[in-house]
């Protein structure tokens, strides 16, 4: 059974002593239709009370716990610098109060993790620990980039002189995907789990009309991809606009619908119950209220009655008077498409390969076409067992399909999702017999970038839904 769990934080609207809260001072509403709550907990650390069975690996905001199980105590802080567009000043001062929350808010038992876009692709600087050191090492990285910005990095030049629309959307494009990708990586993070998204945000205001609406719909799958998981939005906006009437360093937050980069930005903290903020000198006052929200806020449970593919509107009342909550706008319950995208983010980061039941395996080829700082093209065949397919019968033929997934991840630390393949299978006897004995052989080449690199295959079943997944070494070329 798939339970979905929404995170409340409460607060008094005259800023007294909040009671404590049970179950029955809360009612549930999705897509406006008054819910039961199967499980209730406090603070995102020990369960109080769980009535639901056990959540299916992969669903949305399912837990993945078995009933009446204690979760983890400690909180899960995300921090993702996103370097394009951010002045250096303002670099500096997001990331020094970033820095500085982790030092003074994190406790025993929290788990860290630090990622950068710097105008090409997610950048994993610090995969999921408990290391404090290491996330507050991750983070100085950042700031010692800072002064480089004056030269030739290619965030400088992005500041620097304006760029063409094709520059600009793809730039912008690239954010998205990589922000997205870092929800793939992080979205099975242990709740309950801050995202820090420092960025000069998206702006979008200016373009063509066909390429606002393409890359508003990326954003829109953003969303989606944010909704489908268990993490709290905290948004800074870093980037270069002066806002009127609200001093050099704008104003103290934001709200989605403001026009400008910032306003997109916005909506990602207001669709997951967060907040967005400005990078200004308060912004370390602002900032040590996140903690005490996670630590305070109540989980709420629910078994969702939708299709995957399906958004559930949420609301959360209180049956107590002079309270005010805040939460997730939606839940977004995931494909299995889309859950095999994601998987195959989490088999490149994974400490050891996954386990392959279904014992995919692959050749790797001589690379073409590389030349010394160049990417190039390395030929991959996938060997697929024809046993770990379900193939159903058509007359005297046997058909089915896959999807094929791939992520890739370079030496430099980046992290992206590469173009993803169908394969439609129609078999007659004999090449069902012959491909029994040596498996469907799948060629594909992949751009791989300079220095070693490795590449995530998630090969899905149509017919059965069976995801096997395998990780391959793609050497290092010249």
């Amino acid at each position: 059974m798939t339970v979905a769990e929404v995170d409340v934080v409460v607060r008094s609207v005259d800023g007294g002593e909040v009671p404590a809260l049970a179950r029955e001072d809360f009612v549930l509403l999705v897509d406006d239709v008054p819910t039961p709550i199967s499980h209730f907990s406090v603070g995102g650390g020990e369960r109080v009370a769980r009535d639901a069975e056990p959540a299916v690996v992969g669903a949305a905001g399912a837990t993945g716990e078995p009933a009446g199980e204690e979760r983890s105590s400690g909180a899960t802080w995300i921090v993702y610098f996103d370097g394009w567009r951010v002045p250096r000043a303002r670099r500096l001062l997001v990331l020094r109060e970033v820095r500085e929350l982790l030092e003074t808010a994190a406790s025993v038992g929290d788990r860290f993790l630090v990622a950068a876009f710097e105008g090409d692709a997610l950048e994993l600087l610090v995969p999921l620990t408990e290391a404090q050191s290491e996330a507050l090492s991750g983070i100085e990285r950042l700031e010692r980039r800072a002064p480089s910005l004056a030269f030739a990095s290619p965030v400088a030049a992005a500041i620097a002189r304006p760029l063409s629309t094709v520059e600009r959307r793809e730039r912008i494009r690239a954010g998205i995907d990589a922000l997205r990708a870092l929800l793939a990586v992080a979205g099975s993070a242990p709740a309950p789990a801050a995202l820090l998204v420092a960025s000069g945000g998206f702006d979008f205001e200016g373009l063509p009309p066909d390429e606002s609406a393409g890359l508003r719909a990326e954003h829109a799958r953003l969303l989606r991809a944010l909704a489908a998981r268990r993490l709290t939005a905290y948004t800074l906006f870093a980037g270069p606009e002066r806002f009127a009437g609200s001093g050099a360093d704008g104003p103290p937050a934001l709200q989605a619908g403001n026009p400008g980069a910032a306003s997109e930005l916005a909506a990602l903290a207001e669709a997951s119950g967060g907040r967005a903020f400005v990078a200004a000198p308060d912004l370390d006052q602002r900032l040590r209220g996140v903690r005490q929200e996670l630590a305070r806020s109540y989980t709420l449970g629910f078994v969702p009655d939708a299709r995957p593919g399906s958004s559930l509107a949420i609301e959360v009342r209180a049956t107590r008077p002079g309270l005010a909550l805040r939460h997730r706008s939606s839940i977004y319950l995931r494909t299995a498409g889309e859950i095999a995208g994601e998987e195959a983010f989490r088999t490149l980061v994974a400490a050891a390969p996954p386990p392959d039941p279904c014992g995919v395996g692959a050749e790797v080829g001589e690379a073409r076409g590389a030349r010394v700082g160049r990417s190039r093209l390395v030929p991959v065949a996938l060997r697929i067992p024809l046993s770990a397919l379900l193939l159903l019968e058509a007359g005297d033929r046997k058909v089915g399909g896959l999807d094929i997934h791939f992520a890739l991840s370079a030496s430099d630390g980046t992290l992206r999702e590469l173009e993803r393949r169908e394969l439609e299978l129609d078999l007659t006897p004999e090449e069902v017999e012959r491909l029994a004995a040596r498996g469907l052989r799948y060629l594909v080449e992949i751009a791989a970038p300079p220095g070693e690199a490795v590449l995530a295959v998630v090969v899905v079943d149509r017919t059965s839904g069976e995801r096997c997944a395998a990780r391959v070494e793609l050497g290092g070329g010249r």
